[in-house]
């Protein structure tokens, strides 16, 4: 894979964490200031703009790349990122336990599942409230790393009971797609001498929609016992996706639509909605 110096056109660029010193592997990024301006009636009537409302301003970053297999303890990918401010963000809804900064407002994932695995990040902030942009790559022998784009082979759906049995159900992914979404409360402080508002982390949403693979045993299973339909992908679960040998926890898994059993390319594949809130944990 193509990582080049970042002062020239790169396909890759290369990050750093501020806080921890981790480096970051990332294939696009942009980052926007906005300004809510909007026009405001008079008592007379409205001849033209007379009055303007002003608004805060905000900033906004998105990060994009396909998922990485890394042969590397010193970089991590977009996954890893969406993995740890995930957590970080559950954690503080959930327990208040950690802290949530600036730098781990994420507002919205996609995961598109397919040949590659594509990763799409949204956060609330200005990109090097972030990251740190680095000009130059490390150029020493111990800073050398092998890598690979993640292919739909690399990547797993697991749904966990949490019925007293501990049984975990696996699914090889063919295909498919995961969002997350992140509502904030937006406030502004009076003497804050700042023009950019405040957030607070309210709750999450996930949905998603997958195209495993199962096998014809399993299949027969379930049509010869309609009751363990329930048991395929059960209600009282977590689910979690897998990309090597890293999980993204999910949440518990609440089935949208039918099951759909297909026979394509000579494989059987089950293909099924999912949205999910709150995860269980067990208590601390």
């Amino acid at each position: 894979m193509l990582v080049v110096n970042s002062k020239t056109n790169s396909d890759w660029y290369y990050f750093e964490d501020p806080d921890t010193e981790k480096r970051f592997i990332i294939e696009s990024f942009n980052t926007t200031r906005s300004r809510e301006v909007n026009q405001r009636k008079t008592i007379q009537g409205f001849p033209g703009t007379l009055i303007m409302d002003i608004d805060g301003a905000s900033w906004t970053s998105n990060f994009t790349s396909d998922a990485l297999i890394l042969q590397s303890e010193l970089y991590y990918d977009v996954f890893d990122l969406l993995i740890y401010d995930f957590n970080i963000l559950k954690q503080f809804l959930l327990y208040q336990n950690v802290n949530a900064t600036h730098k781990n407002l994420l507002t919205s994932a996609s995961i598109t599942l397919g040949n590659t695995v594509n990763i799409n990040l949204d956060y609330n902030q200005k990109f090097d409230n972030v990251f740190s942009f680095k000009n130059d790559l490390p150029n020493t022998e111990q800073d050398d790393f092998t890598a690979r784009t993640a292919k739909f082979y690399d990547t797993n759906f697991y749904v966990a009971k949490i019925d007293g049995t501990n049984e975990i159900l696996e699914f090889k992914i063919h295909s498919g797609s995961v969002t997350i979404s992140i509502d904030y409360d937006k406030l502004y402080f009076v003497n804050s001498d700042s023009e950019f508002p405040f957030y607070s982390p309210q709750n999450y949403k996930i949905s998603g929609n997958v195209k495993a693979y199962t096998s014809y045993d399993q299949l027969s299973s379930f049509i010869s016992d309609p009751r363990r339909f329930n048991e395929l992908i059960p209600t009282l679960a977590n689910s979690s996706i897998s990309i090597g040998n890293r999980y993204l926890e999910l949440g518990q898994v609440n089935i949208q639509s039918d099951l759909k059993f297909q026979k394509q390319n000579g494989l059987l594949e089950v293909d099924f909605s999912f949205v999910s809130y709150a995860r269980y944990y067990e208590e601390q």
